[in-house]
């Protein structure tokens, strides 16, 4: 009985052993650049917005980027704003040519017909739209 034990264990060790690992996250790397885009949506339009996010932009980007490699990601404000706007900030981990952060070219490259006025409906939506570029460091 040990030793039949010890067959099924050692069996199911081996099948563990040779499945590949999975595709590893993408985030920066010491010394690469990352780019946080900073967003401000009025209140009366967030539910709209954040619907436009779910069907439009992030079915966009999950088509755009390669499975797996989806570099992009989005951060909002917790709290009730006291000004009026929440903010909505995309990072961009890492920034390189092979992952571009352009939402009008992405949303018009992947919505062929539709991508013009998904992307003005983009910016009808936010304030702002300011960019900063930051150095990863080893933390």
């Amino acid at each position: 009985m040990r030793i039949l034990i010890a067959l099924v264990m050692a069996a199911a060790m081996a099948g563990c052993a040779t499945r590949p690992p999975e595709k590893p996250r993408i985030r920066a790397s010491m010394g690469d650049i990352v780019l946080i885009v900073d967003y401000q949506v009025p209140v009366d339009s967030k539910a709209e917005f954040e619907r436009f996010l779910m069907e439009v932009l992030m079915p966009a980007f999950e088509e755009y980027y390669p499975e797996g490699e989806q570099p992009v990601r989005l951060w909002t404000s917790t709290e009730p704003p006291e000004d009026g706007m929440f903010l909505y900030r995309f990072v961009l981990d890492p920034v390189n040519d092979y992952y571009p952060f352009d939402i009008e070219a992405i949303l018009k490259g992947v919505y062929r017909e539709d991508g013009p006025a998904y992307a003005e409906q983009f910016e009808s939506f936010v304030e702002g739209g300011d960019e900063a570029e930051f150095q990863q460091t080893q933390w």
